[in-house]
């Protein structure tokens, strides 16, 4: 009778157990449906309320719409051509000049305005002044005037033009001429004293002159003006160049 009482209370724990197993598995496959959303969930009523301030949640699609929005392919790029070289250099602007030219012998003045014409440049011409340095020859007064008239005279006969200064400090000198360049005046200096065995001296200074003016009205590039003094002869010109900007 003892096996037969165990033997009923293993088959009760035994039926205990199974069906309490069966009710889990049933609670776990029964899922509770509720619309997918990642917003919140409204009531009617609470819709109602809310009004103007309630806004419906995008649905994907709309989502969707958006981002396509925001990544739109930007078009293909438009290819700049490069300039070519011509246009290059009409877009570089030139730079111009307008050089000015001041003359102390009328002579040299007419030569190179008429070179200036010839190549059509436009030019002004006008008078003005200025300060120039002279290089001025000459002997150291005798005691006597009589000694410095016989100076001038065997000056004479050597072929060397002189004259006798007859005022102020420089009294009884003798000039032998009155230079531009310090080159000039050298070169006569030692000329004279080699052909009149006699002290020749060079008196540097400078000296208000009148001087001619050609200045030009329009501007002409470097190029034109550098190939226009290149067929000029500048050493043997008293002139001064001043190139300017316009």
């Amino acid at each position: 009778m003892k096996w037969l009482f165990f033997l009923l209370v293993l088959l009760n724990i035994g039926s205990v157990t199974w069906y309490s197993l069966q009710s889990q598995s049933s609670e776990i496959s029964d899922e509770i449906y509720a619309p997918p959303t990642s917003g919140n969930i409204f009531t009617l009523d609470e819709m109602l309320e809310l009004g103007d301030k309630f806004q419906q949640p995008k649905t994907v699609v709309e989502k969707l719409d958006i981002s396509l929005e925001g990544n739109k392919l930007d078009p293909a790029p438009i290819l700049k051509k490069e300039p070519t070289s011509t246009q290059k250099e009409k877009d570089v602007t030139v730079k111009l000049v307008c050089p000015t030219i001041y003359f102390e012998k009328e002579q040299e003045k007419l030569s190179i305005l008429n070179k200036l014409q010839s190549k059509e440049f436009v030019i002004k011409e006008y008078q003005t002044s200025g300060e120039r340095e002279k290089f001025w020859v000459y002997i150291d007064a005798p005691e006597k005037r009589e000694q410095a008239i016989n100076i001038v005279d065997q000056l004479k006969l050597k072929g060397v033009d002189s004259f006798i200064i007859n005022r102020g400090e420089m009294k009884n000198r003798i000039s032998l001429g009155l230079y531009s360049t310090a080159a000039t005046a050298n070169a006569e200096k030692n000329r004279i004293a080699k052909q009149s065995g006699l002290i020749v001296k060079v008196f540097e200074h400078t000296r208000n002159v009148p001087l001619s003016v050609l200045e030009f009205e329009e501007g002409v590039t470097e190029n034109e003006w550098r190939k226009f003094l290149s067929s000029l002869d500048l050493n043997k010109m008293m002139i001064k160049l001043e190139k300017n900007s316009c």
